[in-house]
């Protein structure tokens, strides 16, 4: 299940299977209460969260620290990639709204597989 949830990313689309197993293997899974914060608005960020199980909610703070819902995500979406290469701060804050799952995908766990097999470089770009 996690091999197929990972080829929907557009990132990792083009890697076969084998090389998925081994991105896999260099990750982490996380698993978070319902209202857990996931990631702080400007927070610098660095890696890709895949959701396994559960459902977030993407929000901002509007005036008077009313919450401004941007989108819900659920079991099989993703968020953070643009900051994997940008390291740019974090655009919105990220909360469980019921216990979820997540596998963690950091720069690292990409650059093992590249170390590993130095053509999954060109297959990433």
């Amino acid at each position: 299940m996690e091999i197929e949830l990972i080829k929907k990313i557009p990132l990792f689309s083009g890697l076969s299977q084998h090389e998925i197993k081994g991105l896999l293997e260099s990750s982490e899974k996380r698993k978070s209460p319902r209202g857990a914060i996931i990631l702080h608005r400007s927070d610098k960020g660095r890696v890709i969260y895949l959701i396994l199980k559960g459902k977030v909610k993407v929000i901002l703070s509007g005036k008077e620290g009313k919450e401004i819902i941007l989108n819900t995500l659920e079991a099989g979406n993703y968020f953070g990639e643009m900051s994997l290469f940008d390291r740019m701060p974090r655009s919105a804050t990220v909360v469980t709204m019921e216990e979820s799952e997540f596998l963690i995908i950091s720069p690292e766990a990409i650059t093992d597989q590249i170390k590993e097999n130095p053509l999954i470089a060109l297959k990433l770009l």
